[in-house]
């Protein structure tokens, strides 16, 4: 049972990955990737969520061997809250990334 919390994350990241690169949410103030920069104009929110979906993939791919690790080892809660520290690390540097892809993309354009 506890095993089954790490794999969680990972499958929701790669859900909403897939939904931010094929349908990116509208700029509403509801949902997605929203930074200071992200929300100027259209044009940057949708570079910005689907630049948002590949880091989810990318996350969701990195979670891989941890979930495959977790499933190893003996059903621990102690475990199974350490994996999952690991992951919201990764989700962190996936929206840190982010910005700095975003960032780095809008400077090169000027």
């Amino acid at each position: 049972m506890n095993q089954a919390i790490v794999v969680v994350l990972p499958v929701f990241l790669i859900v909403m990955g897939i939904s931010y690169l094929c349908f990116p949410p509208p700029m509403d103030g509801k949902r997605g990737y929203r930074t200071p920069l992200s929300v100027q104009s259209e044009e940057i929110w949708d570079i910005a969520q689907k630049l948002y979906g590949k880091k989810l993939l990318m996350a969701a791919g990195m979670m891989i061997p941890l979930v495959v690790i977790r499933f190893m080892l003996k059903d621990s809660l102690a475990y199974s809250l350490l994996f999952l520290l690991f992951e919201l690390v990764i989700l962190c540097f996936a929206a840190v990334s982010t910005a700095q892809a975003l960032l780095h993309k809008m400077r090169g354009r000027k």
